[in-house]
């Protein structure tokens, strides 16, 4: 992962949401793996958006962004 930019906080009725965006590359079981991993967190954390795209010169690696979302209640 690299270029991490946390988003602004937004307040709810009851919590708060966070949004953060990950710029990350490898290849797909790399990706699956490091998205696994985060879901197994004992905190609310979901996958709000993936945008993938090959890299030209490899076919097996991918590279694109991710945007998570932690709830903070």
């Amino acid at each position: 992962t690299s270029d991490i930019k946390p988003g602004p906080a937004i307040d709810k009725t009851y919590y708060q949401e966070y949004t953060i965006e990950l710029q990350i590359e490898g290849e797909f079981n790399q990706i699956m793996s490091f998205l696994s991993e985060l879901l197994k967190l004992p905190c609310f954390v979901s996958v709000r958006k993936i945008d993938l795209r090959t890299i030209q010169e490899s076919h097996k690696s991918l590279k694109g962004s991710i945007v998570l979302q932690k709830i903070i209640i």
